[in-house]
């Protein structure tokens, strides 16, 4: 079994989600309501796991000091350093953050 990045794995789902409605549409002139929750609901966790940049967070928007980080999903405050946010579980890329503080 080869290895998929989140990213991809998203694309292939998202795509799928979106054939399977147009053929509920157009050839059943219905389509199967839990299925496409389930593709929705896959999809969106997925997309979760494809790492995003924290947003720094200044004491005001003239400061250039960072204090802390954002979560890029939900905009809640990312505590601690962790790989995902506590609150909506995006996975997190701190690869560009400064480490002193997060």
């Amino acid at each position: 079994m080869s290895k998929m990045s989140p990213k991809k794995a998203f694309e292939i789902v998202s795509e799928f989600k979106n054939v399977a409605l147009y053929l509920w549409d157009n050839l059943y002139n219905h389509y199967d309501k839990d299925t496409y929750n389930a593709l929705v609901y896959a999809a969106d966790a997925l997309k979760k796991q494809i790492p995003k940049k924290p947003i720094p967070i200044t004491r005001n928007e003239h400061a250039t000091k960072i204090i802390g980080y954002g979560c890029p999903n939900c905009k809640k405050d990312v505590i601690g350093s962790g790989f995902y946010c506590w609150c909506c579980g995006q996975r997190l890329d701190w690869s560009e953050c400064d480490a002193e503080i997060h």
